[in-house]
């Protein structure tokens, strides 16, 4: 099954790349920072409702264990 994805090259031009997100101090995992630039462009997209985003927020962290059980397309 394909996947539709956003580049983050199509986001941010070059330069502008390191200043929208630290690459010396930054500790998110790959995913996490792809995951977050779609999210972004989700919401300017206006498919992302703001009750969703705090409902989000709002839910407890997940545990290392916890994560093994989802599946990573």
């Amino acid at each position: 099954m394909a996947r539709d994805e956003v580049d983050p090259s199509l986001i941010v031009d070059g330069p502008r790349k390191r200043k929208l997100l630290s690459h010396v101090r930054n500790r998110l995992s790959a995913e996490s920072t792809r995951a977050l630039l779609c999210l972004g462009y989700w919401d300017k997209m206006g498919y992302v409702a703001n009750s969703d985003l705090l409902s989000a927020a709002n839910l407890p962290d997940a545990k290392d264990d916890e994560m093994e059980s989802f599946d990573v397309i």
